[in-house]
């Protein structure tokens, strides 16, 4: 399988993610430790923003930019990877420099996963621009 078709894979993971983080604000807010104060609605605005609405976007740019010949999927790709690092980036300097508690495995496995995720994007967009080259 080529890092094309994963990276189409995981783009599509990504909107649905974002779709069911949409849908279901207090469950994804439980599975990633986050409590909601009770009477504010600004807790399932966030959920849906930033756990919604970007892995939507990031998805769909992301199945986009995987379609045979799309002019400006290599750069997309890319992109995509640096925004993914950049998460991880955030993650990791936050659990280090201003946790106030362990970030658990929970933590962790998201730094590993965006991380990989990251990777995959830019060398996905790395091999596409030498394959528009060739």
């Amino acid at each position: 399988m080529d890092l094309n078709r994963i990276a189409r894979i995981v783009s599509v993971l990504s909107a649905v993610s974002g779709l069911l983080a949409i849908a279901m604000p207090g469950q994804v807010a439980d599975f990633v430790g986050f409590i909601i104060e009770p009477g504010s609605g600004l807790g399932y605005g966030e959920i849906g923003a930033v756990y919604g609405g970007s892995f939507v976007a990031l998805g769909v740019i992301g199945f986009i930019a995987t379609r045979p010949g799309a002019a400006a999927g290599a750069t997309l790709l890319t992109a995509i990877g640096a925004i993914w690092a950049g998460f991880a980036g955030g993650r990791l300097l936050v659990m280090v420099t201003t946790a106030k508690a362990p970030s658990g495995v929970t933590g962790w496995t998201f730094l590993v996963l965006e991380v990989l995720v990251a990777a995959l994007f830019v060398i996905a967009g790395q091999t596409a621009s030498r394959r528009a080259a060739a």
